[in-house]
């Protein structure tokens, strides 16, 4: 792996590790001093976001392959494009906010069902979620310009910047007045200056884009076909990933919305670390792409599905095997109660997602996303109905099994078939090399962790049995991975010391 490429995942990893980190010590205090429902109101901002940057047409996703395919040439095209893409993304995020603004006296009435909150208070809120989306949808088309320069150190320092202050000064807000409005305010002012950074490094990184873009329709036609495929997969992603959150909102109400959406913040930390790797990967091997280096870029994605592997393994694990004891510490024993089989069903399926995602990452690089396009589309068709029976059925619980069994589905059907058409010989070998020994040692690991935890009472012993799993599983994962992840394990920490020292959080 090139020192480049392994630089900007451990960079990465570094900084999804902090903002995971900052939103396990947050999430606490804002259901304690907010309570559930507005939490769950709150927790539409993740589904709002996912849903705005679903309608971006394919452009973020472009703008990063393109800009890592120029390798800093600054090609009149390239810059064509980017200016015009970024024009695309502020009249867009100007209909999109507008609409939910004028949206939010029907929204409380029609949709969403609380209980302890006032429709006033909802529509307020919404309406200022609306503001918050304006000024954050933009940021993924300068993190895509970033990512596709691989300024990974310079986009984690901002991200990290700008989720600290986010989520830090909000917890602060809340003690010193816990009010669902003022902290949204905040929401709001954070944005902002998230936003102007963003901006000022992305002109920095790539000095031909403009401060106000021009709209050139003819630059956006030259990519539109890998543009308007990265779309349609985005939509249906779109749907996959957010439509479970929106089901039990409307047919559970906020409350069961709130305790969903604990445990999917929990969960979704894996993905947070998958998408840390994915990101570093995509203009690396879009890079090795355009230079018709194939093996080499084959070679890779090997070695960054093992790295995922080793990653995401453990993590998911711990939620698995120690769920409760972990939410009992975190967020209270109530709660822990009431999530816990739920936690345990969207752990197993961001691990499965993880196995998927390189492959899609691949997919893309290579110009070849049409076909996982058609596996959204048949895969949305399974889910919906699974989804439907899941929560009619079990609530929660049920939702999270149908997330489970979707990534059953991927990892089952559509995996083989993507190997096949990017020419990825052995998917039974790439599973076990890549996933299935980290998964193998996780389970005796953390198993025998739960064994130990047993034998001591109380908190102490869960803290001792999670300690005893993690110290089995990077013991043993050091001795079967690769020489060369084994060799990114150790240098590991050396890295995370010197990111922290140069304050990027």
């Amino acid at each position: 792996m090139s020192s480049p490429l392994r630089s900007n995942i451990l960079s990465n990893l570094a900084g999804g590790g902090w903002n995971t980190l900052l939103v396990i010590l947050v999430t606490p205090v804002q259901i304690g001093l907010l309570g559930v429902e507005s939490y769950g109101l709150i927790s539409l901002i993740a589904v709002l976001q996912v849903i705005a940057g679903a309608l971006d047409f394919g452009l973020a996703t472009t703008v990063t392959r393109e800009v890592a395919r120029d390798n800093g040439r600054a090609s009149a095209d390239t810059t064509a494009l980017l200016n015009a893409a970024a024009a695309v993304y502020w009249i867009f995020a100007v209909i999109m906010a507008a609409a939910l603004w004028f949206c939010a006296d029907a929204i409380p009435t029609r949709w969403l069902k609380a209980e302890t909150l006032s429709a006033d208070t909802v529509t307020q809120g919404l309406e200022l979620i609306a503001l918050f989306l304006l000024l954050r949808w933009p940021v993924a088309f300068y993190s895509g310009v970033l990512g596709g320069a691989q300024r990974m150190g310079l986009l984690n320092a901002l991200k990290s910047a700008a989720i600290t202050l986010r989520l830090l000064g909000g917890a602060a807000l809340l003690f010193v007045k816990p009010d669902l409005l003022w902290f949204l305010n905040w929401y709001v002012a954070t944005a902002a200056l998230e936003l102007l950074g963003f901006m000022a490094a992305a002109m920095q990184a790539y000095p031909g884009l403009r401060l106000i873009p021009r709209l050139d329709l003819a630059a956006i036609r030259r990519t539109s076909g890998f543009s308007s495929t990265m779309y349609a997969i985005a939509l249906l992603a779109m749907l996959l990933t957010q439509i479970d959150r929106l089901a039990i909102g409307n047919l559970l109400g906020l409350e069961a919305l709130g305790y969903y959406s604990v445990a999917y913040t929990a969960a979704l930390g894996l993905s947070l670390l998958q998408t840390s790797i994915n990101s570093a990967a995509l203009p690396a091997f879009a890079n090795a792409h355009g230079a018709g280096h194939d093996a080499a870029l084959r070679a890779r994605y090997r070695r960054i599905s093992e790295l995922m592997g080793f990653v995401i393994t453990p993590m998911a694990l711990a939620l698995i095997f120690f769920g409760h004891a972990i939410f009992s510490v975190w967020v209270g024993a109530a709660v822990a109660d009431a999530t816990q089989i739920t936690l345990a069903f969207l752990a197993g399926g961001f691990l499965l997602n993880a196995v998927i995602s390189n492959s899609y990452t691949f997919a893309v690089a290579a110009g070849k996303p049409g076909f996982f396009l058609r596996a959204n589309a048949v895969g949305l068709l399974l889910f919906l109905p699974a989804l439907l029976v899941g929560i009619a059925v079990s609530g929660i619980a049920g939702a999270a099994a149908a997330w489970l069994l979707l990534n059953v589905y991927y990892i089952a059907l559509v995996l083989p078939r993507a190997h096949a058409m990017l020419n990825v010989r052995g998917t039974l070998g790439y599973l076990h090399e890549t996933f299935g020994v980290f998964v193998y040692i996780g389970i005796v690991a953390f198993s025998g962790g739960r064994l130990a935890a047993h034998l001591i009472p109380g908190l102490t012993g869960s803290i001792a049995g999670l300690g005893i799993a993690g110290a089995a599983y990077l013991g043993l994962a050091i001795r079967l991975a690769s020489p060369e992840l084994a060799g990114m394990i150790v240098d590991a920490p050396k890295l995370a010391r010197r990111w922290l020292g140069r304050g990027t959080c």
